[in-house]
């Protein structure tokens, strides 16, 4: 269907699925391929997605310098958006990384 914004809300829409019940390397295949296809759109308020939810699966890997980058990367991209909401439960993830 050549939908590449719709794929991407519905890859990341899986990820955390997939991070909800547990299978944390599924989140982050996810999450990885989340990220592409938001570059591949041009699209900052859907790239911090990604990174938030590429980030929150890495720090339930284990993967802590990785989990605490991506989730910094999310931010700078979520700041100028004016996004209060999404920047609080970002900042509180980054906490826990």
């Amino acid at each position: 269907m050549n939908n590449v914004r719709g794929q991407l809300i519905s890859v990341l829409n899986l990820g955390m699925t997939a991070f909800f019940v547990g299978n944390f390397a599924e989140a982050k295949a996810a999450g990885e391929c989340g990220l592409t296809l938001a570059h591949a759109i041009n699209s900052p308020v859907m790239e911090a997605n990604a990174l938030a939810n590429l980030g929150a699966a890495e720090r339930e890997l284990g993967e802590l310098p990785q989990a605490i980058e991506h989730r910094q990367a999310g931010l700078a991209l979520r700041r100028p958006l004016g996004q209060p909401a999404d920047l609080g439960t970002d900042l509180y993830d980054l906490t826990l990384a």
